[in-house]
């Protein structure tokens, strides 16, 4: 035998229906501003990223070295720095370009620490070059904390 839904089993139904709706509304406020929060932040990253490029594409090492925040700059002096894009292109040729490949960023704690990772893809004339540069948000700004060649 085949029974017919009853009004009371919808009624059931409705009611769960709206506590579900009603818990993605209220979890949807909840995190509105952390979302708001990341974007900024990735937009953020993004830019000083394409910065930090521009400098690395104009040969003004010393600009693109001042993305570095303390613990890069403890790890590697200016002179190294410089020596290091010199010899990029003392091996790979001249370089054509500098883009963002893969990215990804999060934030944990309170107060909030947020890391960005960000794939860097130089090309130059005799190849490409792959790298992931770590990004520590400090003191309102985004800063280089390391890089890895990757190829």
């Amino acid at each position: 035998m085949k029974s017919e839904p009853t009004t009371t089993s919808w009624a059931g139904w409705k009611r769960i229906l709206y506590a579900a709706l009603a818990f993605v509304v209220v979890a949807f406020i909840y995190n509105l501003q952390g979302q708001v929060t990341a974007y900024r932040q990735k937009r953020d990253l993004e830019k000083t990223f394409r910065e930090y490029s521009q400098a690395i594409e104009s040969r003004d090492y010393s600009a693109a070295y001042a993305f570095g925040n303390a613990p890069f700059k403890e790890a590697i002096s200016p002179q190294v720095f410089e020596a290091q894009q010199r010899s990029f292109e003392s091996q790979l040729g001249t370089l054509r370009s500098i883009r963002e490949g893969s990215f990804y960023m999060h934030g944990r704690g309170s107060p909030m620490r947020w890391v960005g990772l960000v794939e860097e893809i130089r090309d130059y004339d005799k190849g490409k070059l792959h790298m992931v540069c770590e990004f520590h948000l400090e003191d309102g700004r985004w800063q280089i904390f390391g890089c890895k060649r990757t190829d």
